[in-house]
């Protein structure tokens, strides 16, 4: 049994077994001595790592002066492990401090343990306001870091960030976006998109798809930016925005495809635990939920929820299928400046026009396809959108030399 003497854990254990049959595990530490060797300041990260009998093989202390907690961490493929942080580095202690001079915002800690716990490098991601990491994803050619974040600068500028802040009150933080970061294998940043809307969104788990891209499972409070199909899951007249969960698929190149929010009206706040994939389009959800009041409309469909519960958060289990239409968008890409959708927002006619136009459908978020249109001249179409209702759409141009998707807004 592996011992340690601590004042306080902040955060949850986390562990993963190993190639060899051992256990790689962390908590926080605000303490040393016992099995704690070092212990820099306030909330450290503390990683042990366990044999196949339960024998404590090395362990090692990941903090400074300063609070840094461990997230997640995964094996890697060339030996070793990667460890994923939320913190703010100081200047004392065994990783590199982040930004000079030091605050008080979390920035993502990226960091490599060799197969003995030594560091081998740390890489630091973030904005001037908190961001949080709760995955890494290794890919052949790189990484992909699951974010969240508060910040629209540095790392995150350029991303999309959705401002919002706690309660609408502009005196309060800013809220979370899901942050996604495309890394190569150095640490150097491909591509950084944030996913979400003016409430707070917050990642649980992503996957790579066999096209490249990935599909991303999480927590939305959000009803408009992204997240357009939770206004289907919430009362106008109704104050209190209870979370939901929320599902989206993105391209290789992070451009979102499809998404979709899963929940009921009458504010009953559902929270994303797991999820365990299938396949490529198929997958089990994890959640917990308070069960919904009698009569509420949503996905919930089960028949042994015990309403006098209420207060109380039951595990809800169910299956989802991914019913997109993905071979059209394999084929050849053309470059979106080649096509021109106008106007955007739009209340009746959407214009469409580039070379060697073919056609032209219309999808919602949820990829189903609402429209279509056949170019007769090669030069452009038209499609009719008075009949739908307000939020995002996504359109699909096919040309001669491949397809093209492009996002537009429909404003009753």
């Amino acid at each position: 049994m592996v011992g340690y003497e601590s004042k306080a854990f902040w955060h949850c254990a986390y562990g993963t077994s190993t190639p060899d049959g051992g256990v790689i595990a962390s908590t926080t530490t605000q303490w040393g001595g016992g099995d704690i060797t070092n212990y820099y300041g306030w909330n450290d990260a503390w990683v042990v790592k366990i044999d196949s009998l339960g024998r404590l093989e090395w362990e090692t202390t990941l903090g400074t002066e300063n609070s840094e907690f461990p997230e997640c961490f995964i094996n890697a493929s060339d030996g070793g492990y990667y460890v994923g942080i939320s913190g703010d580095p100081g200047y004392v202690g065994s990783i590199p401090v982040c930004r000079v001079p030091s605050t008080d915002e979390f920035d993502v800690l990226f960091i490599k343990l060799d197969t003995d716990g030594s560091l081998l490098w740390s890489r630091c991601y973030g904005g001037s306001k908190w961001d949080v990491i709760a995955q890494i994803v290794e890919l052949e050619d790189g990484f992909l870091l699951v974010c969240s974040s508060e910040s629209d600068d540095r790392d995150v500028e350029g991303a999309g960030y959705h401002l919002g802040y706690l309660n609408n009150n502009p005196n309060y933080g800013q809220t979370y976006d899901i942050w996604l970061v495309r890394t190569d294998l150095d640490g150097n940043i491909l591509w950084s998109r944030c996913y979400g809307g003016t409430d707070d969104d917050f990642p649980t788990k992503a996957f790579q798809n066999e096209d490249g891209g990935f599909t991303v499972f999480g927590t939305t409070w959000s009803i408009d930016g992204d997240a357009q199909s939770a206004q289907n899951l919430h009362f106008p007249w109704d104050e209190y925005i209870s979370s939901r969960l929320w599902a989206f698929r993105i391209d290789a190149e992070g451009n979102m495809l499809w998404e979709r929010a899963i929940g009921t009206k009458m504010g009953r706040d559902i929270r994303l635990e797991d999820v365990v994939k299938l396949s490529d389009k198929e997958c089990t959800i994890l959640a917990t939920a308070e069960p919904p009041a009698e009569g509420c409309e949503g996905d919930f469909n089960c028949t042994n929820w015990d309403n006098r519960l209420c207060g109380f958060d039951s595990y809800w289990v169910l299956h989802i299928t991914d019913i997109f239409d993905y071979d059209s968008v394999e084929e050849g890409k053309v470059e979106e400046t080649s096509v021109c959708v106008y106007p955007n927002p739009t209340r009746e006619l959407l214009t469409i026009t580039g070379k060697g136009l073919k056609q032209v459908c219309l999808y919602d978020l949820l990829g189903l396809q609402v429209g279509c249109a056949v170019s007769y001249n090669g030069v452009n179409a038209m499609l009719d959108t008075s009949n739908l209702a307000s939020g995002v759409y996504v359109v699909r141009v096919y040309t001669e030399n491949g397809v093209c998707m492009k996002r537009v807004v429909v404003a009753k």
